[in-house]
């Protein structure tokens, strides 16, 4: 499976009449939210930052799309922004994708803001925050975190990022949701079976090509499928299989 596979996300709007009643699994990766925390301890002076593992998972734990993503905030007059990253080497981030807030915080108060969102994201991805207004402070926790760092530039989707330098050893108070399919083994099963057993995981299915068979027992059944059993990917995305065709016997 690519990266970004824009037939994927056409796929995404487009589920199957089975797939409709699904429900894919769901995971939140981040920054805990909840705790003590402290609303000017970053000015935004153009560096971006990853959020961090005090009391969540840094990166995303499977390959599938952020629904939603939420900022812990009491900066007024804020647009946050956040960035999908992809880790390089050497410690550097590609940003992948960056999608900013549909509006400004509107007052002081300290709390959390969710925003929705469509964005695909894989396995091992990060996510960053950022402010379009860069006069504002970054909000991060009192709480002693994990902490990556700061990076120098800004979040342009195309970019790859050096190294971010170290931070205040605080979190940036940053939270992801994601939607995903977890690839069922459907190897075995007749069509209309693996077809409703894809859709129970919320996956689409596409018979990608039939092979000929001598066996009566292997008709109409699936021989092979792709992605693996048990790789996550966004939902509606299609299990791809090869079917059994039986082979007409010779006059």
């Amino acid at each position: 499976m690519g990266r970004r596979i824009a037939a994927g996300l056409g796929a995404i709007a487009c589920l199957s009449a089975f797939a409709a009643s699904a429900a894919a699994d769901t995971a939140t990766f981040g920054s805990n939210l909840q705790g003590s925390h402290n609303l000017s301890l970053l000015t935004s002076d153009g560096a971006m930052n990853l959020a961090t593992t005090t009391g969540a998972r840094l990166t995303a734990p499977a390959s599938g799309v952020i629904t939603s993503w939420a900022v812990r905030s009491g900066d007024m007059n804020s647009v946050y922004k956040i960035a999908v990253l992809e880790p390089r080497p050497a410690g550097s981030w590609f940003v992948l994708s960056v999608t900013s807030a549909p509006t400004a915080v509107p007052d002081s108060n300290d709390a959390v803001r969710t925003y929705p969102a469509s964005v695909t994201v894989d396995a091992g991805d990060g996510i960053g925050l950022g402010n379009a207004n860069p006069s504002l402070p970054l909000h991060q926790s009192s709480n002693p975190g994990d902490v990556i760092g700061r990076f120098a530039g800004s979040f342009t989707a195309g970019l790859i990022l050096g190294a971010p330098t170290t931070s205040t050893g605080r979190e940036i108070l940053l939270q992801a949701t994601e939607r995903y399919c977890v690839v069922p083994d459907v190897r075995g099963q007749r069509v209309a079976a693996a077809t409703q057993l894809a859709s129970t995981h919320d996956c689409g299915f596409l018979v990608k090509k039939k092979k000929k068979v001598k066996k009566k027992r292997k008709k109409n059944k699936v021989l092979a499928q792709s992605p693996a059993p048990g790789t996550t990917m966004p939902p509606g995305l299609n299990v791809e299989v090869t079917v059994g065709k039986l082979k007409k016997p010779k006059k």
